[in-house]
């Protein structure tokens, strides 16, 4: 949306740009207070959303999807100082489809990253080989998938991956890092929450849940970050889609999550504030450190 006015001689004008922002905040309640949230301000005309934390010796990162106009999405990662203000920017992954969803794994000594590229048809995982900003391939887990948001998580002996999953290639091949069986001639809105296990986060055949897929609801089925556990209990972010994209992020207790069954339970909610913020579509959590994103909106002028 633009408008046209006169300045002091000149004509001047305005647009309203939308902006995904990234709030940083050690306030670890759920969800945090927003009086607690420091914003960390991209450039004009860029975004940094699904911001993810990590610690690193003694300073904090947020690795984001960076995403400029006309431009696919690609990973970056900001380096915070001490009041938790961005100190510096760089891109760390890129790839000729757009990348976003920057999920950290740490596991067997190593860190890995799950990032969303569901333009490739593959869910991949990259092995940081030097933090922060050099990460090689080190796995497909899955081809011939349109998925969203891959998230993983450790329960009950057993490795879990939550996505949202597109349309499936008709007539896969079956193998390592194949379609998982039963989903190579399906045809599946992107909405719905599918979840598969296998015994490594890094495997190549991922067993599907008979449940699939568990949640059919748009209003907490794609995933929303890192689930984490707080005071004994099991939490799922869950974007709510139903009003428009990323909207707002429902934070879902998982009350079953078994090779038989599975069912979540919302008991928290995290909404647009203001006017200006037109969604918050990520929430991810480290110990010293919550990180969510919004989606304002705000007039760029030039004469």
């Amino acid at each position: 949306m633009h408008a046209w006015r006169w300045g002091p001689g000149r004509l001047v004008a305005t647009m309203t740009w939308s902006q995904w922002c990234p709030l940083v905040t050690r306030d670890d309640r759920v969800p945090p207070d927003w009086a607690n949230m420091a914003a960390l301000q991209p450039p004009d005309r860029r975004s940094w959303a699904d911001p993810f934390p990590w610690r690193h010796g003694n300073t904090w990162y947020l690795f984001v999807e960076e995403r400029l106009p006309r431009r696919p999405g690609h990973i970056a990662v900001l380096e915070l100082d001490e009041e938790l203000r961005c100190r510096s920017v760089r891109p760390v992954l890129e790839r000729p489809f757009h990348l976003s969803y920057p999920f950290l794994l740490p596991y067997a000594g190593e860190l890995f990253m799950v990032p969303e590229a569901g333009r490739s048809g593959r869910i991949d995982a990259y092995r940081c080989v030097r933090f922060p900003d050099e990460w090689v391939h080190h796995a497909t887990l899955m081809d011939n998938v349109d998925a969203a948001d891959p998230t993983l998580v450790e329960h009950g002996g057993r490795w879990w991956l939550f996505v949202s999953l597109g349309s499936v290639t008709v007539g896969t091949r079956r193998g390592d890092g194949a379609a998982p069986a039963g989903l190579a001639r399906a045809q599946v809105p992107r909405r719905d929450l599918f979840v598969f296990h296998a015994d490594s986060p890094l495997s190549r055949q991922w067993e599907p849940h008979p449940g699939n897929p568990v949640v059919r609801d748009a209003t907490h089925a794609r995933p929303a970050g890192s689930l984490f556990q707080l005071a004994g209990t099991l939490l799922r972010p869950a974007q709510d889609c139903a009003k428009r994209y990323g909207y707002a992020v429902r934070i879902e207790r998982v009350e079953r999550l078994d090779p038989a069954g599975y069912a979540e339970r919302e008991v928290a909610a995290l909404l647009p504030w203001s006017h200006r913020v037109r969604a918050v579509h990520t929430l991810n959590r480290q110990p010293g450190m919550t990180a969510i994103d919004a989606k304002r909106r705000y007039l760029r002028t030039w004469r």
